[in-house]
């Protein structure tokens, strides 16, 4: 009994962690110190703190077929919205009335982001250059 109690969990543990990567696809760029550099007139240049990025790329199957990359920064998860190889979409923070801040990547061909069209809580889009810090 204790041996199939530990070897269900052990193929739980191993069923989760690649579910998780299976379902992202495949990681083609990954920076620790990432930050945004807002270009539009409304934000006068503001610049955010720099977290970590990751991007992933899949291709799955369906009718019609379709590409996703799907970016993590800060508290950007991916929405779920296939575009092709080069726009990523993700969710942002909660807004007060409980829907969340959107923003749309550009990904440059080696699949880093390049920019960022984001949309805040007033429905006011803000458009960003991304950018890695070096120390």
């Amino acid at each position: 009994m204790n041996k199939i109690l530990a070897t269900s969990l052990l193929a739980l543990g191993l069923f989760s962690t690649s579910s998780l990567a299976a379902s992202d696809g495949s990681l083609k760029y990954s920076y620790s110190y990432v930050y945004l550099k807002c270009q539009s007139a409304s934000c006068d240049g503001a610049v955010t703190r720099w977290h970590k990025m990751e991007v992933f790329y899949k291709q799955a199957g369906g009718i019609p077929p379709h590409n996703e990359v799907r970016v993590y920064w800060n508290k950007n998860e991916p929405a779920d919205i296939a575009e092709g190889r080069y726009f990523a979409h993700t969710n942002g923070d909660f807004c007060p009335d409980g829907s969340r801040m959107t923003a749309k990547w550009i990904i440059g061909s080696d699949f880093r982001p390049t920019a960022a069209i984001a949309t805040d809580c007033s429905g006011q889009e803000h458009t960003y250059s991304v950018h890695e810090f070096h120390f």
